[in-house]
């Protein structure tokens, strides 16, 4: 028996299992003795937590939640650990290109040398724009 309530202790705080049924069958033990085992545990102190009222689950009340938008470098799976600075710098000269290609054309319309010339500009920066999304979304997909 007391073989039995470690073993409970255990799926409850390491495996964090909540399903009575999965402990009842993990332990091979009738779901009722399982109900009555976290009883008495989380009547000791063993287990901080309470069995819901269809009675189907042990809900812990000792676990802490980590809070969003705090993750440390370990925290980041490897396939997310990617640098996307070239691409967006190169996205953003690409762009920078097109915007003086804007200009080259607003201001010298009506004469062909730098209307040629904005738009070879305006082209260069799209195909630089480009490459640089392209960078920046070729990140591998995890397998």
């Amino acid at each position: 028996m007391a073989d039995a309530k470690e073993r409970l202790v255990d799926l409850v705080k390491n495996r964090d299992l909540s399903s009575i049924q999965v402990m009842a069958s993990e332990l091979s033990l009738d779901e009722d003795e399982v109900r009555s085992f976290l009883a008495e545990l989380a009547t000791e102190g063993r287990l901080n937590g309470y069995i819901t009222e269809d009675g189907k689950r042990f809900f812990r009340s000792d676990i802490t939640v980590p809070t969003p938008g705090h993750t440390t470098p370990e925290d980041v799976p490897e396939f997310l650990k990617y640098d996307t600075l070239p691409g967006k710098f190169l996205a953003f000269v690409g762009l920078m290109i097109m915007v003086i290609a804007g200009v080259l054309l607003a201001i010298f319309s009506g004469t062909i040398y730098y209307e040629n010339l904005g738009t070879a500009l305006l082209l260069i920066g799209l195909v630089t724009t480009m490459a640089g999304c392209y960078h920046i979304g070729r990140r591998k997909t995890p397998q």
